[in-house]
């Protein structure tokens, strides 16, 4: 069972994909996703410390835009 799906946008079409437990991914920038939690689950985004090329399209934990 899928405990996650990361939603995406690869030339120019939406691309949902779900993810079982253990399961890793690579985000290329300045790929436009999203993932959403299925069940209950842990998630680890890991990232590079240039923050200044993020653009916060939509967060649900009052995270304000950088820029």
């Amino acid at each position: 069972d899928a405990a996650a799906t990361l939603l995406r946008i690869r030339n120019g079409k939406l691309v949902a994909r779900e993810m079982l437990p253990g399961e890793s991914v690579h985000v290329t920038p300045p790929t436009v996703h999203r993932m959403t939690a299925i069940e209950d689950c842990d998630i680890f985004e890991v990232s590079t410390p240039e923050l200044r090329d993020v653009v916060r399209l939509e967060d649900r934990y009052g995270r304000a835009d950088q820029k």
